[in-house]
């Protein structure tokens, strides 16, 4: 039997990372780069002189997609269809062993890369097309023409995502073209194709999302009537379709194929009989390295650990359903089964419960005890949920409030209250989103949280004239932050790395490390402050550089024994014999089971208190 933790997670003493949410697995996202290679995105802009020509862009959009994959999301697919090729097949490609065999051709149609994982030798591929550009097309596809219709490389790209079997939560068709019209103006039937195919996209849930390239690419004369991006109006989505820099259109792609996924989706009851859909996700959260992994020997295959266990007196398998877990209550062990422990821990279903309303100055920036959740609606499991979720969000923002609510986010989890900070929808210049409607969970304190502190004790308290001076070179320092300007060194070291083992190569480009202050600027700027600042707060002659003078090493404790308790003070054998060892703090618990050999180390008080008993009654 197992000792059953009656902590509810609501002290943390449990070691539940609330803030680090679990990912709701609901599918891997299937991006499809299709790439025109007509003659024309081989030659360059007359108006971007300085610019690569488009395929290039183009391909460097593709493999910086790629590359940020294998960091951030190694499972999703991806896959390159050409169009405007002379053969749908690749020279260096055998028919039988292809993966895209199974799939129908079309003409002037190909695919260099299948849908398929981010892997070394598809960044090798990609980077052998910006090197050779024109002439690895032409030598694996035979050359390039005009020839092509749209409808068909559309049909083929519907085809790599539908016939995938694995489970996808988001699907993209990735348009990449310089050319206006990609028919010829008396190839009417290939134009209404192409409308139809792009129907039949929508209608299976594929996005398309058509990217410009050039400065004066103009949607208008085909694409309006066949694009609409990020669910907008036709007018407003193309004003931002033509991007001529590189980072504009890297920018716009990783927009394009990064789909938030949802960490979880729970009603939110605003009233009795009133319910919506909404879905938690994650604002920001700490990168870290990914999870060491066991490969066998031989060939480094991954290792699968099973765990199974046994009874020892008759070797018999034991079930989840054999075990059950006790709570020691007047030295008699109540036992619960697994499914009742868990029952236990359902104080509240799970979902958002809205309690009530509190001016949003009532929330304080000390209140923060981990990580806020986003809040968007989810029109997928409660029709309407969208409509009333922004009347929601327009009142509160109206009148300035911030709804308290009761947030249970998943089965078996701790209940926590919440404040739901709104946040309205802001747009660039170019009509794409920089910060998404919603609420964002920001969740409070428990009244034990707050520590009442002893302010008595009396300081010495910094004149006017000295804050001054200190805010007159802190506002000198000031700088718009921004945390996509911050790369953490030991990830990129370690990614680089990587890269340059799995890619075999040999040089590394260097990690600047940005977290370093500028010193030389903070003095430049700021110097003659800081010394106004000193001569008002430090004395004169005395030296904040000076090496502080160090410690006495700490005396030895003695080893011999336990100091005996002081007068009056009850031991702790008496105290056991009293069944009053459940009021001693961990701190003498743990000392004294350590003199006695007993590890302690993970353990928690309960099972403190029953060592002391098990030691005793020995």
């Amino acid at each position: 039997m197992e000792n059953i933790d009656f902590n509810f997670g609501l002290d943390g003493e449990n070691g539940e990372e609330d803030a680090e949410e679990q990912w709701q697995w609901e599918g891997r996202n299937a991006t499809v780069f299709l790439i025109d290679v007509a003659p024309a995105m081989f030659e360059k802009d007359a108006a971007e002189e300085e610019s690569d020509i488009p395929f290039i862009v183009a391909m460097k959009c593709v493999h910086a997609s790629v590359c940020r994959q294998v960091v951030s999301s190694d499972q999703d697919l991806t896959a390159v269809v050409f169009f405007n090729t002379l053969n749908c097949t690749s020279a260096s490609q055998q028919p039988s062993t292809s993966s895209t065999a199974l799939l129908a051709t079309f003409p002037h149609v190909a695919i260099p890369l299948p849908l398929d994982r981010p892997s070394a030798d598809r960044v090798l591929t990609l980077e052998s097309y910006l090197q050779d550009g024109r002439s690895k097309v032409t030598r694996e596809f035979g050359g390039i023409c005009e020839d092509a219709s749209l409808g068909d490389a559309l049909w083929a790209s519907s085809n790599l995502i539908t016939q995938c079997k694995s489970s996808l939560s988001g699907q993209n068709v990735l348009l990449f073209t310089c050319r206006d019209e990609p028919h010829s103006s008396n190839a009417v039937d290939l134009a209404k194709k192409a409308k139809c195919k792009a129907r039949d996209l929508d209608d299976a849930g594929i996005d398309l999302e058509l990217l410009g390239l050039g400065a004066n690419f103009d949607a208008s004369k085909f694409y309006k009537a066949l694009i609409t991006l990020d669910g907008q109006a036709p007018d407003r989505s193309i004003a931002g379709a033509s991007s001529a820099r590189l980072e504009q259109l890297q920018e716009r792609v990783r927009r394009l194929e990064h789909k938030q996924r949802a960490t979880g989706r729970v009603p939110f009851t605003l009233a009795t009989g009133l319910e919506i859909s909404v879905g938690f996700y994650t604002s920001i959260s700490t990168a870290r390295k990914p999870a060491s992994v066991k490969l066998h020997r031989s060939g480094n295959d991954l290792i699968k650990t099973i765990t199974k266990e046994y009874r020892e007196d008759t070797g018999e398998l034991l079930m989840t359903s054999d075990f059950c877990k006790y709570q020691e209550y007047g030295k008699r062990k109540i036992k619960f089964t697994v499914e009742e422990s868990r029952e236990l821990n359902k104080v509240y279903p799970t979902g958002i419960e809205l309690l009530g309303f509190k001016p949003s100055s009532a929330i304080k920036a000390f209140h923060y005890v981990k990580p806020a959740s986003f809040l968007y609606p989810d029109d997928k499991n409660i029709k309407g949920s969208t409509a009333a979720f922004a009347a929601l969000l327009t009142r509160c923002v109206a009148r300035d409030v911030v709804p308290i609510v009761r947030v249970v986010p998943r089965t078996n989890a701790s209940p926590s209250w919440a404040a739901l900070l709104p946040q309205e929808e802001v747009l660039d210049d170019d009509g794409c989103q920089l910060r998404a409607p919603g609420f964002h969970v920001c969740y409070l304190p428990f009244a034990d949280d707050f520590r009442q502190l002893d302010m008595t004790v009396g300081r010495a308290r910094a004149s006017n004239e000295q804050v001054d001076a200190a805010k007159s070179f802190i506002k000198k320092l000031h700088f718009r932050y921004d945390p996509s300007s911050f790369e953490n060194p030991d990830l990129q070291t370690h990614w680089r790395n990587i890269e340059a083992l799995a890619l075999n190569r040999r040089d590394l480009e260097p990690v600047t490390d940005y977290t370093v202050p500028d010193y030389a600027r903070i003095r430049k700027k700021t110097q003659e402050l800081v010394s106004a600042f000193k001569d008002l707060v430090w004395p004169s002659g005395y030296d904040a550089t000076a090496a502080a003078a160090k410690r006495p090493p700490p005396k030895p404790r003695a080893t011999a024994g336990i100091a005996p308790a002081a007068a009056g003070t009850p031991s702790v054998e008496d105290m056991a014999r009293n069944n009053t060892v459940e009021k001693l703090n961990v701190a003498t618990l743990k000392e004294w089971l350590s003199a006695r050999n007993i590890k302690v180390t993970g353990k928690k008080k309960p099972q403190l208190v029953q060592d002391v008993y098990d030691v005793l009654s020995a």
